[in-house]
C-alpha cells in the first residue's frame, strides 16, 4: 500500500481516530492528501506521531482503513485532535514501513547527461527534482531510481533515499517497461497495473533536437519491454515532460484502475490540447469529415475550455468564419 495508507492503517489499529500536524509542509501534495505527505515526511525526516499530545483543529480529510476511519484535522479549529505529528512520539517509521509498497520503481536513465548543454543540464536537474515530487505524491523516495552509467554531479541526486545504480541490469525488478515514444507497441492498462519498474529517459532537447535518443537506452527482452504512451492511438499532444508522465502513470495505477488516458488528459497543458485538437481537425478535413462535429467530439474527450477551442480552430487553418465558429460554440456549450 502507499505510505499514507500504511500510516492511516497503523493509527486506526492503535485506536487513534484523528491527527493534526505541526511540522508537515503545507504544499500542494499535503492539500491533496495529508496522510501521504505526513508519511513521506516521517520516512524522509524521521518525524513521528505523538499520541499523547493534542492541538485545537477542525475536521478536514477522512481516510478509511480495515480497522476504521482516521481523520486528518486542520489546525485552528475548536475541537482537539487525538494525536499530533511532530518530532517526538510513539508512532514512527518502523511501525508502518513494512506495509509500504516496494514496487513499482520509477527509473530515470541519465546516461546522456553529458551531451546536454549547460542550460539543458540545469533543466534536467529540475526535471529530476520534479519527478521526485511526482513520486512522493503516491509513493516515496525509495521507489525512485537513477541510472548513472558514469559519475554525475551530486546535486543531481534529489534525496539521499533515492537509489542510484550504474546500469539497467542493476534495477531490482522482474518486469521493466522502458517508456519510448518510438516503440512499436502501446503501454496497456494491464502493464500500467502490473509492471515492477518504469524507465524514463533523462533527456532535454530545448536547444538541440535529440530525436530517437531514447531508443539507445539498453533494454533486453524479455525482462525489459519498450512501450509508448498514446492518446487514442497517437503520441501527438502526449506530454513529453517526464514528471507529468510519472504523475499520470502513478495516478492511473493507484487511482484510475489503469486508465492512463484519463490521467494523461488531466496533466496536459492548454498548449498540448490545442496542438492535438488542431491535428485532429487537419486530418478530419483531409478525410472529408464534418469538421464542426469533429471540434465538438474532440473538445469533449480532451475536456477543453472555450478559449483553447477557438485557438485550436485558428491553428488548424480551417476556413471557418465568425458565424461558423459561433455555431460550433453554441453546440459546444449545449453539449456540456
Amino acid at each position: 500500500m502507499r505510505p499514507g495508507e500504511a500510516l492511516a492503517e497503523v493509527l486506526a489499529q492503535r485506536g487513534v481516530k484523528s491527527v493534526a500536524s505541526l511540522v508537515a509542509p503545507l504544499n500542494a501534495r499535503f492539500r491533496r492528501n495529508p496522510f501521504q505527505e505526513t508519511a513521506v515526511h516521517m520516512l524522509v525526516h524521521k518525524s513521528k506521531i505523538n499520541t499523547k499530545k493534542r492541538v485545537h483543529a477542525k475536521r478536514w480529510f477522512l481516510i478509511r482503513t480495515r480497522y476504521g476511519a482516521v481523520e486528518y484535522m486542520w489546525r485552528g479549529g475548536e475541537e482537539l485532535s487525538e494525536s499530533l505529528h511532530e518530532w517526538e512520539g510513539e508512532v514512527g517509521v518502523e511501525d508502518f514501513i513494512d506495509l509500504v509498497d516496494r514496487k513499482p520503481l520509477i527509473v530515470l536513465y541519465l546516461g546522456f547527461y553529458y551531451i546536454h548543454t549547460e542550460r539543458e543540464k540545469r533543466k534536467l536537474k529540475l526535471q529530476v527534482h520534479e519527478t521526485l515530487s511526482a513520486v512522493r505524491t503516491f509513493l516515496w523516495d525509495l521507489n525512485m531510481v537513477l541510472v548513472e552509467p558514469s559519475p554525475l554531479p551530486p546535486e543531481l541526486v534529489p534525496s539521499p533515499h533515492v537509489n542510484v545504480v550504474r546500469s539497467m541490469e542493476e534495477i531490482d525488478a522482474k518486469k521493466i517497461i522502458l517508456m519510448d515514444p518510438n516503440a512499436e507497441e502501446e503501454l496497456s492498462p494491464e502493464e500500467v497495473l502490473e509492471a515492477e519498474a518504469f524507465v524514463f529517459g533523462g533527456i532535454v532537447d530545448k536547444e538541440v533536437p535529440r530525436i530517437g535518443l531514447t531508443s539507445l537506452i539498453p533494454c533486453d527482452k524479455p525482462r525489459c519491454l519498450r512501450r509508448k504512451v498514446t492518446l487514442r492511438g497517437s503520441v501527438y499532444g502526449v506530454p513529453a515532460i517526464v514528471h507529468k508522465l510519472v504523475y499520470a502513470l502513478l495516478r492511473a495505477r493507484y487511482e484510475l484502475r489503469g486508465n492512463l488516458e484519463e490521467a494523461i488528459i488531466e496533466v496536459m497543458s492548454s498548449k498540448e490540447k490545442r496542438w492535438r485538437m488542431a491535428k485532429e481537425l487537419i486530418e478530419a478535413r483531409r478525410r472529408g469529415e464534418d469538421v464542426k462535429e469533429k471540434i465538438i467530439e474532440v473538445g469533449e474527450w480532451l475536456r477543453m475550455n472555450e478559449k483553447d477551442l477557438i485557438h485550436s480552430i485558428k491553428m488548424s487553418g480551417l476556413n471557418l468564419d465568425s458565424r461558423d465558429i459561433e455555431e460550433v460554440l453554441e453546440k459546444w456549450r449545449s453539449s456540456k
